[in-house]
């Protein structure tokens, strides 16, 4: 079973003029949103869960620990 399957519908509908940086765990998110080419990707590393195509581990935990979400929205 896949992980992150959620997830990886809604990164197949995002817009293509959408900015945004996204940091993913997800093998399967992240070879989804390399079709978008105002999207920068972080993948999160560590031991890859090769069935759930997640990587795991402290590594991840500790990663996600320390990232701060923004939002900024232009309105014309």
């Amino acid at each position: 079973m896949i992980g992150s399957t959620t997830n990886l519908q809604l990164a197949k509908i995002i817009p293509p003029n959408i900015n945004a940086t996204i940091y993913t765990y997800s093998l399967p998110i992240t070879i989804q949103l390399t079709e978008h080419p105002s999207i920068e990707i972080i993948f999160i590393g560590g031991k890859l869960n090769k069935a759930a195509q997640v990587t795991v581990g402290l590594d991840v935990v500790c990663s996600i620990s320390k990232l701060r979400a923004a939002l900024w929205v232009l309105v014309t």
